[in-house]
């Protein structure tokens, strides 16, 4: 039984397959999109590849998900958690990409799935302004939308693109230096309007739309340095060379990732 947060329920899935039985997710907080997918984060799944533990691909067998009980946590987790689905209209976007660049596989329907997540948010603003039961079943509904499009797509391609690449930038620059980074949605959305600019994307209207919900859309609200972000940037692209992206296979240089920061006021 996996209960609780985004590492409690990655950690279950590792050990589900490693012991090849079954486990049931039942998630506290509506922060990530793993609470239904396959899949562990990068960064824990590194650690397992280091241990001679391959891929981790474990769909849970049920998901209970208490819509009470996911509403008594604070609300900047449910808001991550939109962050994270927001970022869905990047990686679908960068994963069409790479299918004209790469003649990457693709997958309509769960591609579909994927960005109608993003949709369901988008389309519930006024909803999600207001902390309730019906905000956290917006997002939870949406969440496990993204996890069936990577059961379906065999990885995580549809849901985790070049603003997850900046996300997990990050993550390993901050275990390096010794600070705790943001939350993964709240990452995930600054990269979106960065990659959103990238892409030639209405990224105003994504930053807009995060602003309206009270989402960090700065590296000053995260707590972050602008230095850290720009060298995020620079090396997003060789966090997972396999994924091809709008940062390309040489990623940006200092000037471009200044730019870019500064174009969409990240920092």
């Amino acid at each position: 039984i996996a209960l609780g947060g985004g590492r409690i329920i990655d950690f279950s899935k590792a050990l589900a397959q490693v012991m090849n039985v079954p486990y049931v997710s039942i998630p506290t907080i509506a922060s990530h999109d793993g609470i239904a997918s396959p899949y562990v984060s990068h960064i824990l799944q590194v650690d397992l590849n280091t241990r001679g533990i391959g891929k981790i691909q474990r769909s849970p067998i049920a998901i209970i998900a208490d819509t009470l009980i996911i509403l008594e946590a604070p609300r900047r987790y449910l808001l991550a958690g939109v962050g994270e689905l927001i970022g869905k209209l990047i990686s679908v976007k960068d994963w069409e990409f790479a299918v004209r660049v790469k003649g990457e596989d693709f997958s309509e329907y769960a591609a579909a799935l994927a960005r109608d997540s993003a949709l369901i948010v988008l389309r519930n603003r006024d909803r999600l302004r207001v902390h309730n039961e019906e905000s956290v079943r917006i997002v939870v509904k949406a969440l496990l939308g993204c996890g069936v499009a990577m059961a379906i797509a065999g990885s995580s391609r549809p849901c985790s693109g070049s603003e997850h690449l900046f996300s997990h930038a990050i993550d390993l620059i901050a275990r390096e230096r010794g600070f705790k980074p943001a939350l993964h949605g709240e990452q995930v959305a600054l990269g979106a309007i960065m990659m959103a600019y990238l892409h030639g994307m209405k990224w105003r209207r994504i930053k807009n739309f995060l602003q309206s919900l009270n989402i960090p859309t700065t590296a000053k609200e995260l707590g972050l340095d602008r230095d850290i972000i720009i060298e995020a940037l620079m090396m997003a692209h060789k966090v997972r060379p396999d994924r091809f992206t709008i940062l390309g296979t040489d990623g940006l240089s200092r000037k471009a990732a200044e730019h870019v920061v500064e174009v969409t006021g990240i920092a």
